[in-house]
This record gives structure tokens, C-alpha cells and sequence, in this order.
């Protein structure tokens, strides 16, 4: 079980290209983007896209344009850097 969950509608699901670090290939990752609000300290909030890697697509192509949440893992590898990912075998909810 995940303690952090984003909802948010899912606008987009896509392949991140392979990449090279060095000599080493990395694989192509499919992702996922989710458009939330953010809610601010006035009470207002502001629209945020978040991006973020899934291991299987197909469970979220009926999904698509629909209001969902889905567990999230984050860590920060440097300064004013934060990752976001769906942990493995995590599957996604209608909102």
C-alpha cells in the first residue's frame, strides 16, 4: 500500500524514447501524464502536470480523459529535484 496517491485526469500516455548514457542503452520507459490542482494557501490553486512512469500502459488506455488516482513513490536525487513514479504492480482508480 502506497501512503501518497495523485488524482488528477489523465491527458496523455506515451513512450519516453531510449536513451544513452555513456555506452549504455537505456530501455524506452511508457509514461503517463495527469493534470491535477494544487491547492495553495489562499485557498485558490493552480493546474500542475505531472508526469510519470508506469510499468503497463494498458491499464490505463480506458482510463484516458477520465479523473483517476494512483499510488506514487517519490524521492529527490538533488537540490530542488523531486521524482515522481508509480511503484510496480500499482493499478489506477476512477476519482
Amino acid at each position: 500500500m502506497s501512503m501518497l496517491t495523485i488524482t488528477g485526469r489523465l491527458l496523455h500516455i506515451f513512450e519516453k524514447p531510449a536513451t544513452k548514457r555513456g555506452d549504455e542503452v537505456l530501455d524506452p520507459k511508457p509514461q503517463i501524464q495527469l493534470l491535477g490542482e494544487y491547492p495553495l494557501p489562499n485557498g485558490d490553486f493552480r493546474h500542475d502536470l505531472v508526469t510519470l512512469t508506469c510499468d503497463d500502459p494498458k491499464k490505463y488506455k480506458e482510463l484516458l480523459n477520465k479523473n483517476i488516482s494512483v499510488p506514487v513513490g517519490v524521492f529527490a536525487p538533488g537540490k530542488n529535484q523531486v521524482i515522481h513514479f508509480i511503484p510496480k504492480g500499482a493499478n489506477p482508480s476512477l476519482a
